[in-house]
């Protein structure tokens, strides 16, 4: 009777903490080449398509409550209905109808980015507006 060679087991390499919740590990940042190849390794891009949907929805839920004209006798209480923008001297006022304009173009790239239509061309048109 022949007795059975045994093979040695793989030794399973333990699985880091930041690479089991991150999905990668330190070493991948300590040199460039590295990080280039983490970057460009193949992945799921349904997480970045959520995420921007969540964004367009939560850009497009804040434009007509903290951004809104709906309040705009409140926000522009002056008898020209100028918008004003403290934080920054520099801007000249925009009439109240210019800023529905503006919110308008802010409303469409915000709905643009949520659906992914022209998703370059929403992007620049909610950030500029915004």
């Amino acid at each position: 009777m022949a007795s059975k060679k045994q093979q040695p087991q793989p030794q399973q390499q333990e699985i880091s903490t930041m690479r089991r919740v991150l999905g990668f590990n330190f070493t991948d940042l300590q040199s460039w080449s590295s990080f280039v190849k983490l970057m460009n390794r193949p992945e799921d891009p349904s997480s970045l398509a959520i995420l921007r949907i969540f964004f367009g929805i939560l850009m497009m839920l804040d434009i007509p409550q903290e951004r809104g004209m709906s309040h705009a006798d409140v926000y522009y209480p002056n008898d020209d209905k100028e918008c004003q923008f403290p934080l920054f001297n520099f801007l000249e006022p925009l009439r109240a109808e210019y800023m529905v304009i503006v919110y308008f173009i802010m409303l469409l790239g915000a709905f643009g980015i949520t659906i992914g239509f022209f998703y370059r061309l929403s992007t620049i048109c909610f950030t500029i507006t915004y």
